[in-house]
């Protein structure tokens, strides 16, 4: 939340796809929606996904009414590592079958790897992380998807898991704790520290927002 004693520009996102202006004390707050609008909180990678064409639409499918959307993020790039080089292997691979007059086995080789990096690059481009001011809504996966909509009410905390290589490119994973004691993990989230730092703002501005 915005505290200045001049007007502030800030672009939010709501259900109806239509621009909401409000004020609260001197601050202006214009609410714009659209298929793939970028909220000023936004991870970096989530901008970039965001830039290439990435799917963002299952958050948006789902706010509720008066809604608004605080932060964005995705996963991250990592997730394409390993993969990778296992394609890359693969296509090594491929260039020695053909070259040995293997032209089946090259095609298997290829259609294996392009098949890898395609799942990989589906699954970036499809899950998305968001934080609400009502709730975290998040979505994973492609074949075996999961999906998690939890009232900010119902959070009793945010645990982040992160290695040595996770703190040095920025990746972790996320536990996110409700009540009840469920516990879902959420691997390789892209700045994983600030999504649990914007999901505990927010649930200290509902606690404070109750009557």
């Amino acid at each position: 939340m915005h505290n200045c004693g001049r007007i502030c520009a800030v672009r939010r996102e709501n259900a109806r796809g239509k621009p909401l202006v409000r004020t609260l004390g001197s601050v202006l707050y214009v609410e714009t929606a659209g298929i793939k609008p970028l909220p000023d909180s936004a991870s970096s990678h989530y901008r970039l996904k965001a830039a290439l064409g990435g799917t963002v639409g299952y958050v948006n499918e789902h706010l509720l009414p008066q809604e608004t959307i605080v932060y964005r993020t995705s996963l991250h790039w990592v997730v394409f590592l390993l993969r990778g080089v296992i394609a890359a292997f693969l296509l090594l691979l491929t260039l020695t079958a053909f070259a040995a007059g293997s032209t089946t086995l090259g095609i298997i080789l290829l259609f294996l790897a392009v098949l890898l990096l395609g799942l990989a690059f589906l699954e970036y481009n499809t899950s998305e992380f968001a934080v609400t001011d009502k709730r975290v809504l998040v979505k994973v996966g492609v074949i075996n998807r999961r999906s998690l909509e939890l009232l900010l009410n119902k959070i009793e905390g945010i645990g982040v898991n992160q290695g040595l290589l996770g703190r040095a490119l920025g990746y972790g994973t996320i536990f996110v704790n409700g009540t009840g004691g469920t516990k879902e993990p959420f691997k390789s989230i892209s700045e994983p520290f600030e999504f649990r730092k914007q999901v505990q703002a927010q649930v200290e501005v509902s606690k404070l927002s109750r009557p």
